[in-house]
């Protein structure tokens, strides 16, 4: 496949919006969500390899028929996009329209119709988690000029869709995981227009099904269009349970304070956890009634914690508990982690200040942007979206220049969710970050693999995948 220009792929650099923990122990940061992701598709049958242009810049080139590119960031809200031909400049431009996108939402831009009728259509896919991890959802698009109404069987079995008409779209169905014979045929009728086979379904994704070419001269072919949707929590980390439990990693961030064990109602989930450690995360039950997590001495009785938060945790979502603050004046506290997908080659970071005696902070790249201003003990920021690579950060005192600390490789891989910790103290030297990551979905699609009778099939492609990772300390810090 043919992938659009990084120059969409800028860094985010908003300053974030600070809230303070509330005194129910709840980390009240709002998420900036992530870019949308759009990729393009060359769906007219007789126009000539185009190039697009999104907001003036060149976001694909030499796009021919039955081509669609990667998906790659693009901002929220209005965007101009130019279709011009292969080569030529904006002044060419054969289409000029506007198209308004979401946050956090994935769009197949196509242009589509016959040259002298040419039109963007933009059709949104639905990335929502779906109820069994285990199926994906399908879908038809009709992009064939003069198809007419078509339906889609399973081939020797039930009817899929039904009545799908030029640029219509279908609605979805849920199916599981496999491979499956597919037939186009025209609505009502029994001859067969088009027939795909083996196209292999996996879990976890939605299918469109893009009718593409035109009857009139047997160019009629299908391009099956995937692309990853939400999942929860355990598929994401890799954890053996159910959907519907909740995912909890525990922090000790206190500076200066002893090992603890940690409870999740009565169970010991964490044992001997000192400063500045972590213990990764673990599935645990879920329902509709707050549990509380407590960080007890070492060896001590859950009967008597040190400091506790309850919270009512979601199925299939994660949460960072941390016990943050000093040895006069510990917190618990929970914020949950955000492992939606993101867009290839992007990740998302957030901080929070958990180190009581140091003064609000500023973090910034060293000779360059501030990334979060003035953020105070017990506040956290929102997550802003990075580009992956490796960057020189300082934390400075909030609007002055002396530097409590500078990490000069801190390496951003793509596909990880970061939390940075600040803890310790500025005065005995002890300030410190802790890096902790998570793995989250990588925003793919791909052209699934089929073979269809009589067409050529668009190029093929491979989708990326993310390892679940190890999160990554800073200043010594280390798993238990």
């Amino acid at each position: 496949m043919r992938e659009i220009s990084r120059s969409l792929m800028a860094l985010l650099l908003a300053f974030a919006v600070l809230l303070p923990f509330s005194t129910g122990g709840t980390v009240a940061a709002q998420d900036a969500d992530p870019d949308a992701s759009v990729r393009f598709l060359h769906a007219s049958p007789d126009a000539p390899e185009v190039d697009v242009l999104v907001d003036g810049l060149v976001v694909a080139e030499g796009l021919s028929f039955g081509i669609s590119t990667e998906f790659a960031p693009l901002t929220d809200g209005e965007h101009q996009v130019q279709v011009v031909p292969a080569g030529e400049d904006a002044a060419a431009a054969v289409l000029d329209e506007t198209i308004d996108v979401d946050s956090d939402h994935a769009y197949t831009v196509a242009v589509a119709n016959r040259l002298n009728e040419l039109e963007l259509v933009t059709i949104e896919s639905n990335i929502e988690s779906l109820s069994d991890s285990s199926q994906s959802r399908v879908r038809v698009v009709n992009l064939s000029p003069d198809s007419g109404e078509m339906d889609m069987f399973q081939t020797g079995g039930d009817q899929w869709f039904d009545n799908t008409d030029f640029l219509e779209v279908s609605d979805h169905r849920d199916v599981d995981s496999g491979p499956y014979n597919l037939e186009f045929r025209p609505n009502e009728s029994d001859q067969v227009s088009v027939a795909i086979e083996g196209v292999e379904i996996g879990s976890g994704q939605e299918y469109t099904f893009v009718l593409l070419g035109l009857t009139e001269n047997a160019s009629l072919t299908v391009l099956p269009l995937s692309v990853t949707v939400s999942a929860s929590c355990n598929d994401t980390l890799g954890l053996e349970s159910q959907d519907d439990a909740a995912c909890i990693r525990v922090t000790h961030a206190a500076a200066g304070t002893e090992a603890v064990d940690v409870y999740f109602e009565d169970s010991l989930i964490a044992e001997a956890v000192e400063s500045g450690n972590f213990v990764d995360f673990q599935a645990l039950p879920s329902d509709d009634e707050d549990s509380t997590v407590k960080f007890v001495s070492t060896g001590g009785s859950p009967d008597d914690p040190i400091a506790e938060t309850s919270f009512d945790p979601s199925g299939g979502s994660a949460y960072d508990v941390i016990l943050g603050g000093s040895a006069d004046d510990l917190k618990a506290v929970h914020l949950e982690v955000d492992l939606s997908p993101l867009p290839e080659s992007q990740s998302r970071v957030r901080l929070i200040h958990l180190a009581p005696d140091t003064e609000h902070v500023d973090v910034v790249l060293t000779d360059g942007e501030d990334l979060f201003n003035d953020i105070g003990f017990d506040e956290a920021t929102d997550n802003i979206v990075f580009d992956a690579g490796t960057y020189d950060v300082q934390v400075r005192q909030a609007g002055g220049n002396e530097v409590y600390l500078r990490v000069e490789s801190l390496e951003i891989e793509s596909g990880l969710a970061y939390t940075l910790l600040a803890y310790g103290s500025a005065d005995d030297g002890s300030f410190a970050v802790l890096v902790l990551s998570a793995p989250v979905s990588v925003r793919t699609g791909d052209v699934a693999d089929m073979t269809a009778e009589g067409t050529s099939m668009a190029e093929q492609g491979e989708a990326g995948a993310i390892e679940a990772g190890t999160p990554e300390p800073v200043a010594s810090a280390q798993p238990d």
